[in-house]
């Protein structure tokens, strides 16, 4: 009986082993069969840019029982930061849906993101996806076709921006989000040869936000245009109605690359009437070849011939042709890129007005009052009522008072809301009624608790990458909930502290406002003529005018009124010259030290602001000038003209669903205006001053930290520093017969020794050295390309530095008669 007794113990865990083993075994069978399939697909075609939007489709499938799930993605950020964004899902069996999550705050060192399907803080499905990081100034390039393996698409790595970085995505329509913000990594997509009718109203509405926010779009027409343009008709610069047989050499000549007298240049084209903005870039005879127009930032081109066909098939040199397509880009503002100066951006939202923290004389005043009352005035009482052993009853009451007095002064100056603070960046543009918005939202608690928070439709939501060390950046864990609205979930806030996120999205509610200005050149300057009306229920004040590199300051505008402008503007240095579609960030910039952008140092901030001197202001007051400069990447303006101004009002609203709140509101406009140049009827001496021409590095330059033109130190011994000045596009080209050197210096003891000074020769390609002298050097010869480019360098002495506070020309030319 013993034996037997032992026997059964030994074998009793083998046979709970058994048992317990048998449902991990019939688990491990249900999970190979299980009923959800997920297909997940991220960025454009795995390129994802960090610090940027990354969408992620996901396509849900369901071959079991009902179920409600959550798809949930979670991104790791710096500084201890960690965002959790969701979107729930209705799966009735046999249903297969396909959704898109907006992701940000990526830190970009995890190769693989994962996305996980959870039912009851439980994972159901989930599946990982290999990525591949780009950096914000690589050309990342999407080819939606059916053929995008030709040649022709394979050229287009051979492309080579400022970054010396490209990357080539082949893209079909699921990859294609359908809201703006998640097209923001993608500079350029290319569309040929493929059904566009398949888009979604959604997708369509996605792709004119993507391009009115920078995007360059390229539609090819050929033999297959009409099923090319079904679903792109409202956006297409050119109107195609048939196929015409014509001679693609222009399209050679125009790209510098021209073609083999043995290849047959006709080719069947897609031919039409160019839409009403539209303008031609490379015609043959009366066919255009390449048309374009602007849609707010960016540009849509349509290249009339089809890369699958001959002869461009078979062209090595069609990487020339895509050069030309892009460079010719309309160049960006250097406020069109987003929120660029992070540390400037969280000054601005920190800086909530109404919360007002008592000053140093107050907390020292409070407590010389507390002291002196337990002290002296306490013991000179006690004394005359002779009743000195009170103070063990008088001290602790005295502490007991001023304990409650501090509590209740610090609860009336916290207050018992939250206070969202929220300031608003609003693009728009004459032919959309649609407004960007980018928002810094900053939620301030009086007490220690948690908030959500739901956004307007068309809203995205991220944590603001905050700088180690900054007390905006401490560690934050927030879930944000996607949908036809998204809601910030668990917003931690601390007692009297601020919580950061930043609001970008598109708003139906974009400003009526207006403007028709008219721009003629005069001597040394520009003359502007025109009305701005205000149609809206917006009261705009400091407004200024920014436009031909020209800026001039406006009275305000209050809502429904019209803004009558006669004014002359004269004087005024280069601007920094934007970036083109091969440059989808401006790398080249050194309007700062090093290549690095500091964007107070730059007017366009004061200009933004409506103030004088941005440095001159603190704490609240210079909000304005933290936000204005928090947008910008460089000093460019762009092509165009804009009107800025301020409003105390945000164009969304935010609600917090838990808790009692208030907003403090301010918001900057940046609204473009219909404008157009006045040129001349007569002949007449045309001056092209600094003012209305841009500037750029030449050559190594762009990498040394020599500064700009207007701020300039050249240590003894150092290498050449060259620049290169152009007209801006909107002034009529002259025929130029000479030019004006300007050299200064900041300091009177520098003009005994002018550097030296060397300006391209255009007929024999070298540089030539002239005899400029401090101030105005007249200069005659062949210096000015077609373009009316001039290329300067300024070279120091190998003994003595030397500091320029300005080195740029002018042009002087006659304007032909028009016949």
């Amino acid at each position: 009986m013993k034996r037997r007794f032992i026997i059964a113990l030994l074998i009793l865990p083998g046979v709970i082993g058994l048992r317990t083993a048998a449902p991990v075994a019939a688990g491990s069978g249900d999970q190979a069969a299980n009923p959800i399939t997920l297909d997940v697909r991220v960025g454009f075609g795995g390129y994802v840019e960090r610090d940027e939007w990354t969408p992620i489709t996901v396509t849900v499938a369901n071959d079991g029982e009902d179920i409600t799930a959550e798809l949930q993605v979670e991104a790791e950020g710096l500084v201890g930061r960690r965002a959790t964004y969701t979107r729930t899902l209705e799966l009735p069996r046999g249903s297969r849906k396909q959704v898109t999550l907006y992701v940000n705050d990526l830190s970009g060192f995890d190769p693989a993101i994962q996305v996980d399907l959870r039912q009851r803080n439980r994972t159901i499905a989930g599946e990982q996806v290999s990525v591949q990081y780009v950096r914000r100034d690589t050309l990342l390039i999407g080819v939606w076709s059916d053929t995008p393996g030709i040649p022709a698409f394979g050229s287009l790595g051979l492309l080579e921006p400022s970054s010396g970085e490209v990357a080539v995505a082949a893209l079909t329509v699921d990859d294609l989000p359908p809201q703006g913000m998640g097209w923001r990594a993608l500079d350029v997509l290319i569309v040929s040869n493929v059904d566009s009718g398949k888009l979604s109203p959604d997708q369509r509405e996605a792709l004119e936000e993507w391009v009115l926010q920078g995007g360059r779009l390229i539609i090819v027409g050929g033999l297959s245009f009409q099923r090319t343009l079904s679903g792109l008709s409202d956006i297409t610069p050119l109107r195609a109605s048939s196929t015409q047989e014509v001679s693609l050499a222009p399209l050679g000549l125009a790209a510098g690359a021209p073609f083999d007298e043995q290849i047959n240049p006709q080719a069947p084209v897609a031919s039409g009437e160019p839409a009403d903005d539209a303008q031609v870039l490379v015609m043959s005879g009366e066919v255009p070849l390449i048309v374009w127009r602007r849609v707010g930032y960016g540009r849509v081109d349509f290249l009339a011939a089809d890369p699958e066909l001959e002869p461009l098939r078979s062209w090595d040199q069609m990487v020339d042709l895509w050069t030309l397509i892009l460079a010719d880009g309309e160049p960006r503002p250097g406020w069109a890129y987003g929120f660029q100066q992070i540390d400037l951006a969280e000054q601005a939202v920190a800086a909530v007005p109404d919360i007002l923290l008592p000053s140093v004389f107050q907390l020292c005043g409070f407590l010389a009052l507390y002291v002196i009352l337990i002290g002296p005035v306490n013991y000179f009482v006690l004394q005359r009522l002779k009743r000195r052993e009170l103070a063990w009853l008088t001290i602790p009451g005295l502490v007991l008072l001023f304990s409650a007095l501090a509590y209740v002064t610090g609860f009336q100056l916290r207050g018992s809301q939250a206070v969202i603070h929220r300031l608003a960046v609003v693009h728009s543009w004459p032919k959309s009624e649609k407004a960007e918005v980018e928002a810094l939202i900053g939620v301030w608690s009086p007490r220690r608790t948690a908030y959500d928070i739901q956004l307007d439709p068309g809203l995205l939501a991220h944590l603001m990458r905050g700088n180690i060390g900054n007390p905006l950046a401490g560690a934050s864990e927030i879930t944000f909930e996607e949908g036809e609205v998204v809601t910030l979930r668990g917003v931690r806030v601390d007692i009297g502290t601020l919580q950061p996120f930043i609001i970008e999205g598109f708003t139906a509610n974009a400003p009526r406002i207006s403007g028709n200005m008219t721009l003629t050149p005069v001597e040394g300057g520009v003359r502007f003529e025109g009305e701005i009306l205000n149609a809206s229920d917006v009261d705009l004040s400091d407004l200024t005018l920014i436009a031909a590199g020209f800026t001039l300051p406006l009275p305000d505008l209050p809502a429904g009124e019209v803004l009558p402008v006669r004014r002359v503007v004269k004087g005024g240095p280069a601007t920094f010259a934007s970036g083109n579609g091969l440059d989808p960030f401006p790398f080249a910039n050194t309007t700062g030290f090093g290549g690095f952008f500091y964007a107070y140092g730059s007017p366009l901030a004061n200009t933004l602001a409506g103030e004088e001197d941005c440095y001159i202001l603190s704490g609240s007051e210079r909000r304005r000038c933290n936000l204005a400069a928090s947008i910008l990447s460089s000093d460019g303006r762009g092509s165009g003209a804009y009107l800025t101004g301020w409003s105390e009002e945000v164009p969304f609203q935010t609600q917090v669903l838990n808790a009692g709140s208030r907003t403090v509101d301010m918001t900057l406009y940046i609204i473009e205006i219909d404008a157009n140049i006045e040129e001349t009827t007569e002949s007449q001496i045309i001056e092209i001053s600094p003012s209305m021409m841009t500037w750029s590095p030449l050559g190594e330059t762009a990498s040394q930290p020599f500064g700009t033109p207007y701020d300039l130190y050249l240590p003894a011994g150092s290498e050449t520093v060259a620049f290169r000045f152009e007209p801006i596009a909107e002034i009529p080209l002259p025929e130029v017969e000479s030019l004006i050197v300007h050299l200064e210096s900041p300091y009177p003891s520098a003009r005994e020794r002018p550097p030296q000074v060397l300006l391209w020769n255009t007929a024999t390609g070298e540089w030539d050295r002239i005899q400029a002298r401090w101030g105005d050097t007249p200069v005659e010869g062949p210096y000015v390309d077609s373009r009316g480019g001039v290329a300067i360098a300024v070279q120091p002495d190998q003994l003595y530095s030397v500091t320029l506070s300005r080195v740029d020309v002018t042009l002087l030319g006659q304007m032909s008669r028009n016949e």
